[in-house]
């Protein structure tokens, strides 16, 4: 496999090298490859639990589980003032 990266990525890889904390340029893009893949995964994640919020609500309001949005905001403003 070949990757072209520009010039500031090919600047922080070395930068990555000098610290000694990597043998190869290798292990550097592994790292960063996991570092990516578990982001996804946790974007997936939010977004799955987003989803699942979402559901909850559509689900309250077509069991009429309803409140008055104003009614229940200036009681919650009362509450801590």
């Amino acid at each position: 496999m070949e990757i072209s990266l520009n010039s500031d990525f090919d600047k922080f890889i070395n930068e990555q090298m000098a610290t000694g904390l990597y043998k190869s340029v290798s292990e550097i893009v592994n790292d960063a490859m996991s570092l990516l893949r578990l982001r996804k995964s946790v974007n997936s994640e939010r977004i799955n639990a987003f989803n699942a919020e979402i559901k909850k609500g559509i689900d309250d309001i077509e069991a009429g589980r309803i409140a008055d949005g104003d009614a229940f905001f200036k009681n919650l403003i009362k509450q801590y003032e």
